[in-house]
């Protein structure tokens, strides 16, 4: 494949139009969401005016009555209060000490819950002692936990179908890019090959959770296990991603393995 403007330009291009679909991907995740009303975890904090003051860090603020979350147009914000509202389990994680004070920050980026923070202040009923001491707290809402998952799945959903029905993507359509040779089939394929690093990615992710080392014959074990998915995860960042690019031949492998081609919407349909 030959293309009428200079190679570089060219890639930048499908950049942006790769970038432009995960955006795409997130904002469904968020919309996901805030629709279905799953993000609840401001309501583990004391409402506005009630003990230590909710405090505030990068303009996130918390509704007195309703305590629903308001996030502004801001890529990180974080969220912190006194803890009113403890779940069992960490109240069993701490046990036999018993929790006097409790405070929580939830990070997010664009709006979207990530891993927080709880610290408690922890007394021992057969001592009499004070501790402190943190931990980290996840959400127990499916979508929010394994967001990355889901946002995964949306994005590589996305690209096969939009590519597959009409040819491109609402990126590529953005940047000027269609594809050539595409069908349902195909793209899908295609999508599945080119995300395989960011499979490998997430992938690894959720093992440490749903593979402890017993199941798995040992802490090594698991370790070497989740190394290896790095190692997969790389080789292919490296093959399908950064190879075509230092010696470009007019597609990208995941291109060339599917049959597509990516030419400029303005293309005659022979090429570029």
């Amino acid at each position: 494949m030959s293309v009428t403007e200079p190679v570089p330009r060219f890639l930048l291009r499908r950049t942006f139009a790769f970038l432009v679909d995960q955006l795409i991907a997130w904002a469904l995740v968020f919309g996901l969401v805030q629709l279905s009303g799953r993000d609840h975890l401001n309501n583990m904090f004391k409402p506005w005016g009630t003990g230590d003051a909710f405090s505030r860090s990068l303009g996130v603020s918390l509704n007195a009555s309703t305590e629903q979350f308001f996030a502004p147009i801001s890529i990180v914000t974080t969220s912190c209060g006194e803890v009113g509202t403890i779940d069992q389990g960490i109240i069993d994680h701490f046990a036999p000490r018993q929790i006097t004070y409790a405070t929580a920050c939830w990070p997010r980026i664009f709006g979207l819950p990530r891993s927080g923070t709880l610290e408690a202040t922890l007394k021992d009923s057969a001592t009499g002692g004070v501790t402190k001491e943190t931990i980290e707290i996840h959400s127990n809402d499916p979508i929010i936990a394994y967001q990355d998952g889901v946002a995964l799945a949306l994005f590589i959903a996305l690209s096969a179908v939009c590519g597959g029905l009409i040819g491109t993507t609402p990126g590529k359509f953005i940047a000027g890019l269609r594809l050539q040779g595409a069908s349902l089939r195909v793209t899908l394929q295609r999508e599945l090959l080119r995300s395989l690093p960011w499979i490998c990615s997430v992938g690894q992710l959720y093992l440490r959770s749903w593979l402890p080392a017993h199941q798995i014959g040992s802490l090594e074990a698991e370790r070497n296990f989740i190394y290896g998915i790095w190692g997969i995860g790389a080789l292919a960042i490296l093959v399908l991603w950064i190879l075509p690019q230092v010696r470009w031949r007019g597609a990208m492998t995941y291109d060339w393995v599917a049959g597509i081609a990516v030419v400029r919407a303005a293309a005659p349909a022979a090429g570029v």
